[in-house]
C-alpha cells in the first residue's frame, strides 16, 4: 500500500464573531474567543445557537462545514460585497471554493480570498491552513509546510494545521516529524474518537511510514476491537505484511473475505500477498474471483504477472493486451 499522504480537510475555523476593519477609523480590538481545535467543534458551537438567533455569517459557516456550499456561497458573497474587509467571510468563502473543487479548478479564486483574509487578519491561523491545503493539492509540499507554520504561530493558531503539516512532512519523506505532528494534533482531538476516521487512518499511515509497525498493529487492533471495518482490517493486514508477519496478514485479510466474499479489493490485496510468497495458484484463484466481480486493467495486469511467474507467457500476453499494455 502506498502511504504517500495527500489529503484535504475543511479548516477548523473559530468563526462565531464577525471581524470588519474600517480603514477610515481605528479598528477596535476584537473580543477574545476560544478557537475551536477541530471543524467538529466549530459546528457544535454554532449549533448551540438557536437557528433563529444565528447571524447570516454563522449560518453560512455551518453550511460550509456540513457540505452545503451552494447555500453558503451567495450569503458570503453578499457579506463580502457590503463588508469587503470581513476576514472571516473571506476565509469561509475561500474554504467553500476549495472544498467544492478539490480538482483545483476554483483554487485561483479561493487563494485570492484567503490571501486577502490573512492580509487583513494575520493573527488568525485558519486561512493560512487553507492555503497550505491548496499547496498540498498543487504538490508544493514545502510551501504547504511554510503556511502550516504560519497557521500554528499565529496569535490565534489553527490547531488542525498540525494534521496538514503532518501530511506535508510525510510527502517530504520526513516520517518521524510527521508522526510528531500527529501526536501534537491528538492533544486536541481524541485519536480514538469514532468521529475522526480520517484522522485515525492518517495516524496509522504515519506510524507505518515511520517504521513503527508494532505500534501501528496495536493501534489497528484496538480500532477493530471497537467495531469491525473492512478498511481498517486491510490497513492492519498491510501493516502486518510489511512487518514480516505474513501469515498474520493472510489471516487478517482472509477474515475480511470471509465476511464479504464480494470484496474485490481484499481479493486483489490477498492475491498480492500470495504472489510475493510465491503461492501462485492461490494468487491466480483470488484474481479470477476478483475479475468475475468486475474486470479492470489493474486486475488484468496483476494476473499477467502471476501467469508469467507460472510460465504461462501466452496467457500473460493476452491479459496485457486486454489491459491495453504493451
Amino acid at each position: 500500500m502506498n502511504y504517500l499522504i495527500k489529503m484535504q480537510f475543511s479548516a477548523g475555523l473559530g468563526l462565531l464573531l464577525s471581524l470588519t476593519v474600517n480603514t477610515c477609523a481605528p479598528a477596535k480590538a476584537p473580543a477574545v474567543h476560544k478557537v475551536p481545535d477541530s471543524e467538529a467543534e466549530t459546528v457544535k458551537q454554532i449549533r448551540r445557537i438557536p437557528e433563529d438567533k444565528r447571524t447570516p455569517l454563522q449560518q453560512a459557516i455551518l453550511w460550509v462545514k456540513t457540505d452545503k456550499v451552494e447555500k453558503a456561497k451567495p450569503i458570503l458573497e453578499k457579506i463580502i460585497k457590503s463588508e469587503p474587509d470581513n476576514a472571516i467571510a473571506l476565509e469561509t468563502l475561500g474554504e467553500a471554493l476549495f472544498n467544492e473543487n478539490l480538482d483545483g479548478s476554483q483554487h485561483k479564486q479561493a487563494r485570492i480570498y484567503l490571501t486577502r483574509a490573512v492580509t487583513i487578519a494575520p493573527e488568525r491561523g485558519c486561512a493560512f491552513r487553507m492555503l497550505a491545503e491548496m499547496d498540498m493539492t498543487d504538490g508544493n509540499f514545502k510551501k504547504a509546510l511554510a503556511n502550516c507554520n504560519k497557521a500554528l504561530r499565529a496569535e490565534r493558531p489553527c490547531r488542525v494545521a498540525h494534521r496538514t503539516k503532518a501530511a506535508a512532512l510525510s510527502n517530504l519523506k520526513r516520517y518521524d516529524d510527521a508522526l510528531k505532528e500527529m501526536e501534537k494534533y491528538f492533544k486536541y482531538v481524541n485519536r480514538n474518537d469514532n468521529a475522526n476516521l480520517r484522522d485515525r487512518e492518517m495516524y496509522g499511515a504515519c506510524l507505518q511510514d515511520a517504521g513503527k509497525f508494532d505500534e501501528a498493529i496495536s493501534f489497528y487492533k484496538s480500532w477493530l476491537s471497537k467495531g469491525y471495518s473492512d478498511m481498517v482490517a486491510l490497513s492492519l493486514a498491510d501493516c502486518q505484511f510489511k512487518a514480516g508477519k505474513k501469515e498474520d496478514a493472510l489471516a487478517t485479510i482472509s477474515e475480511t473475505i470471509r465476511r464479504n466474499q464480494m470484496d474485490e479489493l481484499a481479493l486483489q490485496r490477498r492475491a498480492g500477498y500470495y504472489l510475493d510468497m510465491q503461492r501462485y495458484k492461490e494468487a491466480l484463484n483470488d484474481l479470477n474471483k476478483a475479475l468475475e466481480l468486475g474486470s479492470n486493467n489493474r486486475l488484468l495486469l496483476q494476473r499477467a504477472k502471476v501467469f508469467e511467474k507460472m510460465g504461462l507467457k501466452e496467457k500473460a500476453a493476452a491479459d496485457r493486451r486486454k489491459a491495453g499494455a504493451p
